[in-house]
């Protein structure tokens, strides 16, 4: 494995956390996707627990080149432009988020032995400019990183967030260990595909500082699993030790062409009507999914 590309820092545990999240994500949506043969996919959706917010969500892929525009109704405009084949290994991107008066420019760079990536975020409101870098090295499976966060305008820290982390994967194991907030916190993440329908995961969080102190989900241990019940249905499951379950059935339909998600989260640890959902949600997928 000696052309072997280690992942970016940001892609660390990367896996257990799309298990927890994605396959949890808990939501009422309406989404309608249509993909062209000429590159153009174009996403409309509306959902939402208190308001009917709508996205309409365009992109444009060719040639290794990507252009993207979101568009909501409650007044915001996102746009994205990507570049993956400049050189070999390298991808810029430029991006900019009106609610947020934000503007983004980023380079991730990748060869064997190690990765890179650096970007610029400009909030134009308050003018605050952060920096962000990261470097990851590894050989045949095995990687260790570092990145950091600099505000080169603060008159205070200029040193504002500074972490490291490592990770070992195999072809169906992924074992991770990295910090966040400027090290004090620790998380450790094992990630296992058991077999071709069933992976398996487990993540701890935790800060040593307040290491008697479990109320506030700072120390929390959570382990999902999901499975492949047939070609057309998945089931996942988690829990964690602050007493939260939660749950997904994703089904797929050939005529229509839908996708139906399910998802409900329950407390355990309230003391009355423990069966009821403290959030629940469906999610339909019409088109090109």
């Amino acid at each position: 494995m000696a052309d072997w590309i280690p992942p970016y820092y940001s892609k660390l545990g990367k896996k257990v956390a799309d298990l927890f999240k994605k396959k949890f994500e808990i939501k009422n949506e309406l989404k309608v996707i249509n993909k062209s043969q000429n590159g153009v996919t174009l996403e409309s959706s509306f959902g939402g627990d208190t308001s009917m917010n709508g996205v309409v969500k365009g992109t444009y892929e060719k040639d290794g080149n990507l252009v993207e525009g979101t568009f909501k109704t409650v007044g915001e405009v996102n746009a994205k432009i990507v570049a993956k084949k400049l050189v070999p290994g390298l991808e810029a991107t430029i991006s900019g988020e009106s609610k947020k008066k934000l503007v983004k420019l980023e380079a991730k760079y990748a060869q064997p032995f190690y990765a890179t990536a650096w970007n610029v975020c400009h909030t134009l409101e308050h003018q605050k400019t952060l920096l962000n870098g990261s470097l990851t090295i590894g050989f045949d499976g095995l990687s260790v990183g570092l990145n950091g966060q600099l505000e080169p305008m603060s008159s205070e820290d200029i040193l504002t967030n500074y972490n490291c982390g490592a990770e070992y994967t195999q072809d169906d194991l992924t074992v991770s260990l990295f910090t966040q907030k400027k090290g004090s916190v620790i998380v450790a993440s094992y990630y296992q595909n058991v077999s071709g329908d069933c992976n398996l995961g487990a993540s701890l969080k935790m800060d040593p500082d307040v290491a008697n102190d479990m109320s506030d989900e700072k120390h929390i241990l959570t382990v999902g699993v999901d499975y492949k019940l047939d070609s057309a249905t998945d089931v996942a499951f988690k829990g964690d030790t602050s007493g939260v379950v939660g749950a997904n059935i994703k089904h797929v339909l050939s005529n229509p062409c839908l996708k139906l998600d399910i998802g409900a989260s329950f407390d355990t640890k309230k003391t009355t009507n423990v069966l009821a959902a403290n959030k629940f949600g469906i999610a339909c997928t019409f088109g090109d999914f």
